[in-house]
């Protein structure tokens, strides 16, 4: 480390005292960790940890990103990605023109498919994220992310689309 912790958010410096003396975080600190605007504070942390844990390596995994819709219900304010259902340049992707987008870009390094989009609000009865994830578990091996946890809850709260048969 180039220099010592700092951050303007009091509520750190306890958890910083932890981190830096090698405990363990509680529920609370992760708390507090994800509501405090000091980004740069909760980077210099996690960049302890890594030090600590690998010296100075760090480790990267080569993933593949696959967007099969920017059709979102939310409108993040820093999001220039999702388009509402009927706008100029939304789409939303069929099955099979995922899996091809998926195997296109496809290599031994690929350790990673990262499905991401947008939350659809009435998405394709042919959208079966079961039959998704079974289809590029096929193609690697190594798939460490199918799936966003919002798109999860999007899905449940929206007529159950996950468990929908395609």
């Amino acid at each position: 480390m180039s220099h010592a912790f700092q951050t303007d958010d009091a509520r750190l410096h306890p958890i910083a005292e932890k981190v830096l003396a090698g405990g363990r975080l509680s529920h609370d600190d992760a708390l507090t960790l994800s509501r405090t605007g000091d980004i740069l504070a909760v980077g210099w942390l996690a960049n302890h940890v890594r030090e600590r844990m690998h010296s100075d390596k760090t480790y990267f995994n080569v993933n593949r990103h696959i967007n099969p819709t920017n059709v979102c219900v939310a409108a993040c304010r820093l999001c220039a990605f999702g388009r509402k259902k009927d706008t100029p340049g939304a789409y939303t992707m069929a099955l099979e023109e995922a899996f091809q987008t998926a195997a296109s870009g496809y290599t031994e390094a690929v350790t990673e498919f990262h499905i991401v989009g947008g939350l659809h609000p009435d998405p394709p009865a042919s959208i079966h994220f079961r039959a998704v994830a079974q289809k590029f578990f096929r193609i690697a091996c190594a798939i460490s992310s199918v799936i966003t946890k919002l798109m999860v809850i999007n899905g449940w709260r929206r007529r159950n689309w996950l468990t929908r048969s395609a």
